[in-house]
């Protein structure tokens, strides 16, 4: 398949050229915008899960992403940046050798349910790129001001907790659902990196509160209790009035 454009400002070609499999994966992208050249190529496994892109520019292995799956078919790792070289080893064998930038991994429960995420740089791994995890069934005890909070488990697959961090501040979400697992309150807030989740400071942005539902599960109430939401018969929104301001 190609698609053909042209820039009028610059009065250069755009080509964009794509080959697929048969089954409908593309194989390789080949794009050319004037004189530069930009060719992507994909490989994928006998199940049809993206292995590898590699990127090239007029020519030159510029960079590549590589994704590995775990024995049950689900995404285990990527790496950014990756590269390779030739070489040869110690007796003189030639060998090709492969380097990358950063790495992300991760980690799910028995049934499927992603629970956490990590990324490093190859050169330096305990720097924290981004660290997330997410609670269900066990979320942690809580310590605000004193007051010990028991977030409720649950074991239908609603996220209870979510926490991440960029190595600096670590954030923390507790969420709450009504009886038919509809969010009704997410909660923000901040602590430490060292140490345990204690002496931990309620962020109060970019939360909601006090989200309502009709009996069709459509949000009635939501943002805080500053937005009221009105759907028609075909149960599709037809009005949003303010309420007030908190």
């Amino acid at each position: 398949m190609q698609l053909r454009g042209c820039f009028y400002s610059a009065g250069t070609l755009s080509r964009t050229s794509k080959k697929y499999d048969f089954s409908g994966n593309i194989l390789i992208s080949h794009e050319i915008h004037g004189a530069d050249v930009k060719e992507t190529i994909f490989t994928y496994d006998r199940r049809g899960r993206l292995l590898t892109d590699k990127t090239l520019i007029n020519g030159r292995d510029e960079a590549g992403n590589s994704h590995s799956y775990d024995g049950l078919g689900r995404l285990a790792g990527k790496r950014y940046g990756e590269k390779s070289r030739a070489t040869t080893d110690q007796v003189g064998m030639p060998i090709v050798e492969y380097s990358y930038t950063a790495a992300e991994n991760y980690g799910y429960t028995i049934q499927s349910w992603l629970i956490n995420q990590f990324a490093r740089l190859a050169d330096n791994p305990s720097l924290r790129l981004f660290n997330m995890t997410l609670n269900y069934d066990n979320p942690i005890d809580l310590t605000d001001s004193g007051i010990t909070i028991t977030p409720t488990p649950s074991y239908t697959g609603n996220i209870t907790q979510w926490i991440w961090d960029n190595g600096q501040t670590r954030n923390l979400y507790n969420l709450d659902y009504d009886d038919l697992g509809g969010l009704t309150d997410a909660h923000k807030y901040v602590f430490s990196l060292s140490g345990a989740p204690t002496g931990i400071v309620r962020d109060g942005q970019f939360e909601e509160r006090g989200i309502t539902y009709d009996r069709n599960g459509n949000m009635v109430v939501g943002h805080g209790k500053l937005l009221r939401h009105h759907y028609n018969f075909l149960n599709l929104l037809n009005k949003a009035e303010f309420i007030r301001v908190i």
